[in-house]
Formats: C-alpha cells, sequence, structure tokens
C-alpha cells in the first residue's frame, strides 16, 4: 500500500524508532447518499476524526474497517477502493501505521449512539461535504493537544487522497 505521509512531530531518531512496536489501525472517508463524508467531534478533545480504529489479531485491514465502521458511526459500509497508508512516529504509542479506505453507506444511517473511545471523548457525527471537511480539519493550530495535531494532519491526508479518488 502506499504511503501517503509520514508524521514525526516529536523529536524521534531513526534508532530509538527501530525499537517501537507498530500499532496497525484502519481509517476511512465515509459517504452517504447525498455524497457528504462523516466526521467524528471530540467535544472533549476538541479535534475531528475519521471512523477507524485498531486492526483485532486475525483481521484483515478491510473487516477492520467495515467492523469500526458499524461500531463508531452505526452504519454498514461497502469499500470503494484503499487510499493508502500513514505512519505516526509517537513517543507514547509507538509507530501507528493507518490503512485508509474511502467507502459509503450500505441502507439507512443508523442511530449513532457513543460508546468507548466515542462517548468518552463526547464525540457527535457531523455529515458534510468533503470539502467542508477538508477546511475544518486544515484549521487546527499547535495549541491543541499532540495526540490531536496528529489525528488531524492524518485525517486531511485521508480526505485529500479521497477527493482526488472521487474525482476521477
Amino acid at each position: 500500500m502506499e504511503t501517503l505521509a509520514i508524521f514525526r512531530r516529536e523529536d524521534i531518531g531513526d534508532d530509538e524508532a527501530k525499537s517501537f512496536d507498530v500499532r496497525r489501525a484502519v481509517r476511512g472517508v465515509v459517504l452517504d447518499a447525498d455524497m457528504n463524508v462523516v466526521i467524528l467531534f471530540a467535544t472533549k478533545g476538541m479535534f475531528h476524526t475519521l471512523p477507524g480504529g485498531a486492526v483485532e489479531e486475525g483481521e484483515t485491514d478491510e473487516k477492520a474497517f467495515i467492523r469500526e465502521c458499524k461500531e463508531e458511526i452505526c452504519c454498514d459500509v461497502e469499500i470503494l477502493a484503499p487510499l493508502g497508508k500513514t505512519l505516526e512516529y509517537r513517543k507514547t504509542r509507538g509507530i501507528n501505521e493507518s490503512h485508509g479506505f474511502v467507502a459509503r453507506v450500505v441502507g439507512e444511517k443508523g442511530e449513532f449512539i457513543p460508546t468507548g473511545d466515542e462517548f468518552e471523548t463526547g464525540a457527535e457525527l457531523k455529515w458534510i461535504p468533503i470539502h467542508e471537511a477538508i477546511e475544518l480539519l486544515g484549521a487546527f493550530d499547535n495549541s491543541i493537544p499532540l495526540y490531536a495535531q496528529y489525528v488531524m494532519e492524518r485525517e486531511i491526508v485521508f480526505l485529500k487522497k479521497a477527493q482526488k479518488v472521487l474525482n476521477k
């Protein structure tokens, strides 16, 4: 899978990075019938993210993404295309390798009931046009926590790549 971006916001040398564990995750741009994309807004952290999460033991990236969408945004989805991957080098979490997808909602949108991380962060769903999502996520500044900076930068990369894929 093509590497779209590598993020190193912290001072991490190559030797130190060699000792890091790799966390495999999936993220994606999900479209509804009106061609809006879903963004989760973490009201307690004041940042936005795309649906996704960790790949579980024995899961493919595709199955993990479909599961995460069902859990996080209460929607069944069909993957349209892979987007590529990003790598985030974080002192506290090691290397976060996120594989991205673009997908569409299949059937009706479910009722959003935040659980787990979504409940803890006070997550709210927003369905907005992709260009608005790119503007919204691109408007962050470095005053937000480091974790949120990584998240927002990663999501912008996936949104921009999805925009290119969808415009072909």
